[in-house]
Formats: structure tokens, sequence, C-alpha cells
């Protein structure tokens, strides 16, 4: 005879056929378990169904940290681009669920950066270290990237995250055995709880020396002198016989005297 399993309760694996033999005194013989789990014990066939394999999904939430500035949904963290020129102290805050219970992940963290809600180019940092996920299956996690250089004023830069099992998690097949790591990212380049921003530099003053001389170089009085920027006036004054003028100018294009 051959048993055979049309469709399995909700949870479990559908049997597959078993051939059984029933013998002249009424026990019951398995001539083929076919893999099953099986057993017969005089005239009593018990075949056992296995559980239904059901794959993990999880999610991934990230918070990063730009030296003491902490980032969240409506505003990136922010460095100013004299700290960005010496190092940012980055690190990530992972938040996650729906992960395989007290089982190691490593974790891979990029930081990129980002133009136009893409990223751009190779990855600035990156940092990798396991993790034991909790009993419950969700937690945090804190990724430290350490001091990061190369930072550009003006720039932005998005943290992407990966969570990958040691394990194999995943049954692909569906033949109840996991052949494959369980996988979760958490890659949104416009998502600001995992961005950081440079501020654009801010121009110093520079301290410039203006004199006012005859043919033979010596400083004459009475001069009116007048510095524009554009149609801006930023500074006037008048000379003085033996002594030049200093005044603080940005950077920029000047005219001396305007026309």
């Amino acid at each position: 005879y051959v048993f055979h399993e049309e469709a399995a309760p909700k949870g479990y694996v559908v049997v597959t056929d078993i051939t059984f033999t029933v013998n002249t005194d009424g026990t019951v013989t398995v001539k083929d378990a076919n893999g099953n789990k099986v057993v017969a014990a005089n005239n009593q066939l018990t075949v056992t169904d296995e559980t239904e394999y059901v794959n993990p999904t999880g999610t991934l939430r990230t918070t990063v940290k730009a030296d003491s500035t902490v980032a969240n949904a409506t505003k990136a963290a922010e460095v100013t681009a004299e700290k960005a020129a010496t190092g940012v102290e980055v690190t990530d805050t992972l938040t996650y669920e729906g992960l395989v219970p007290e089982k190691v992940y490593s974790v891979t963290g990029e930081l990129y950066e980002v133009k136009d809600g893409q990223v751009v180019g190779t990855a600035k940092a990156t940092a990798t270290k396991e993790f034991t996920v909790s009993k419950e299956g969700k937690g945090e996690w804190q990724l430290a990237f350490g001091q990061v250089t190369g930072l550009e004023a003006g720039k932005t830069y998005v943290v992407y995250e990966t969570a990958t099992s040691k394990d194999n998690l995943v049954d692909t097949n569906k033949d109840n055995t996991p052949e494959e790591k369980h996988v979760v990212e958490h890659k949104n380049p416009g998502d600001k709880a995992q961005t950081v921003v440079v501020t654009p530099e801010v121009p110093k003053e520079k301290d410039i020396v203006i004199s006012k001389v005859n043919l033979g170089g010596e400083e004459i009085a009475g001069a009116k002198i007048q510095i524009n920027q554009g149609n801006k006036e930023v500074a006037s004054w008048t000379s003085e016989a033996g002594k030049n003028h200093e005044l603080s100018l940005l950077p920029g294009d000047y005219v001396f005297p305007p026309p």
C-alpha cells in the first residue's frame, strides 16, 4: 500500500508517499519511508508531520551620530567644515526586529556621499561587527566607524547597513531545510535619520594693508579712498601722511578706487 497525503495541516510539511505492507498476521511493515518519520508497531502505522520551516523577514532602522550630534527622522546630523577637516566620530545605532532569536549576524555599515538622491562613488568609511540577536528577536546594536576623515564641506553623507546571518536561515526551495543566509538591509539615501551633513565652510576675513604713495614711495595725506565689492561700499577712509591703512576683507573681488 501507499500512504499519500494530499494536503498537510497549516504549519506542517506535506508527507511524501510512504510504502508499507500489511502482513498476513495483521502487523504492519514499512517498505519505504521516503525520508519521512514513520514508525510501524504491530498493526499501527504512525506518521509524524514535520513543522513547516518559516523564513525570517526582519527589518532594520538606523540612527547616526556624528560627534555629539544625533540625527532623527526630520533632521540630519550636522558637523562643521572645520570639524570635518580634523575628523568626525561616527556611530550608527541599529534598531532591529524580526531577526532569528539568538543567532549571530554580521553587520556592515558603509558611509557614502549622496547627491540628488543617489550615492556617489565608493564608501568613505566602512565598519563591520558581529552581533547576537536577543531572545525576542528585536533590540538595538551600535556600530562604531571610529574617526572618519575626508568628509568635505557642503556635502551630504548617508549610512547604509546590511545584516547577514552567519548560519543558513532561509529556505529558498521549500524543502524545509535552510540553504541561504538571512540578509536584511537598510539603504535609503533620503532617510534623514541616517544622514550626516557637513555645513559649508564659513569664509574668514583676511588682513589687508593699503598704501597711498607718491612717486617717491612716501605715504601721502588727503586721498579719499573707497573700497567697493560690486555696488556695495565695504570700507572708506582718508589717507594720512606717513601712514598706511589696515582693514579686513573676506576673500573675493573688490574695486579700488570705484569707477
